[in-house]
């Protein structure tokens, strides 16, 4: 389960503050195998902004303190170290408004014990379920890794196919472990509906299930969770994912292009519109480019035109990577806030699209059963 809601904090020495309440959080620590360098946290503080803090280990342990008014997702990061592709010295938890200790071990962060956390110890009934649902799949894994080390290996592109081949066999047998964490976190909503844990789970399972689950799950969790920061934040991403279901009129956002020119989506009414929602950073994003320039080709001529948003935050990498992919046949415009309030897909894992009529009413989402080609070819003759 991959849960992308971490950003890091940063800080030296820490003076106890006095007349402690329960906003403030302590969190001391100690990393057995390493005596000196530092360590990020990484949480959303009281206010709901990502923070990131660092500071230094002393004979292998550290603090950090800081403000929050709730349980809150956090990571703890060390050394960048790479073991068989995964980073051996990052982890995540969930911090309180309270003192709570981590005691790490250097290259197996995963393995951590934390005290004084009630948060925690449910989110680690969830783990406990999903090291049972990994030990089953363990040898598929490890064939994963050994197919990855075969493909960096390669020294023609060849053998770099037949890695990459292989790699791909064995992800389609690891489909169903998807299916069963995704059954493990429901179940974990649905029977923990006032514990904090649930509504991080809940954002992340939104960006996949169908609307109606999704605002199911949601209201399932109590009025208390709901109104955490997260709580409504996943009520924000419903009301855009209503506000652009198919059937619907897109919202009319107004942008400016890569060119200095203004325009709003309105402007496209007649057309079919496909907005792309991607990055410059995002190589899944990138590789499905030439795909999109062979959907203009065909179905430009016919009412149909593209509308890539970008995610990225810096412009240079945004403007580098239009010129490098050669996409100025369409409009290239940054998320900007317009876009942000009104589609769900800036906050959701990208590339992701949106097919708009002539009509200017959203014909198809990733979540339609029917492929977004098999659409457009039915739609434009």
């Amino acid at each position: 389960m991959k849960l992308k809601l971490l950003l890091l904090f940063f800080g030296s020495c820490f003076i106890m503050i006095k007349g402690f309440t329960q906003q403030q959080f302590i969190l001391k620590g100690n990393v057995r195998g390493r005596d000196t360098g530092y360590i990020v946290l990484r949480y959303t503080d009281y206010t709901g902004k990502y923070i990131q803090d660092t500071t230094y280990l002393l004979k292998g342990q550290f603090r950090f303190e800081g403000k929050i008014n709730e349980p809150t997702f956090a990571g703890l990061k060390g050394y960048k170290n790479i073991i068989d592709f995964k980073e051996v010295n990052y982890t995540n938890f969930f911090l309180e408004p309270d003192t709570q200790k981590i005691s790490l071990t250097e290259n197996d962060y995963d393995h951590y014990v934390f005290e004084g956390s009630k948060t925690q110890r449910e989110y680690d009934t969830l783990k406990i379920h999903f090291d049972s649902i990994r030990s089953k799949y363990k040898q598929l894994e490890q064939q994963i890794i050994k197919a990855k080390y075969a493909y960096d290996a390669a020294k023609t592109e060849e053998e770099k196919n037949t890695a990459l081949d292989k790699e791909n066999e064995i992800l389609v047998q690891l489909e169903p472990s998807n299916d069963e964490f995704k059954h493990q976190d429901i179940s974990f909503v649905v029977s923990h509906p006032d514990s904090y844990v649930s509504p991080f789970i809940t954002s992340v399972l939104s960006n996949t299930l169908p609307l109606d689950s999704a605002e199911m799950l949601y209201n399932k969790l109590t009025l208390r969770v709901r109104n955490s920061w997260i709580g409504k934040d996943i009520a924000d991403m419903i009301r855009k994912k209503k506000q652009n279901r198919v059937g619907n009129k897109a919202y009319n956002f107004k942008a400016t292009n890569a060119n200095g020119n203004t325009f709003s989506l309105h402007d496209f009414s007649g057309k079919y519109i496909l907005l792309d929602f991607w990055a410059s950073w995002c190589k899944p994003c990138r590789a499905e480019i030439p795909h999109l320039k062979e959907l203009y080709n065909q179905y430009h001529p016919k009412g149909f035109d593209i509308i890539t948003i970008s995610i990225d935050m810096d412009s240079a990498a945004w403007v580098n990577a239009i010129r490098q992919e050669k996409i100025n046949s369409w409009n290239n415009v940054l998320a900007n806030k317009d876009i942000n309030d009104n589609y769900q897909n800036t906050s959701q894992p990208i590339p992701s699209q949106i097919l708009i009529g002539p009509d200017s009413k959203v014909v198809w989402t990733l979540q339609s059963e029917e492929s977004m080609d098999d659409v457009l070819k039915r739609l434009i003759k």
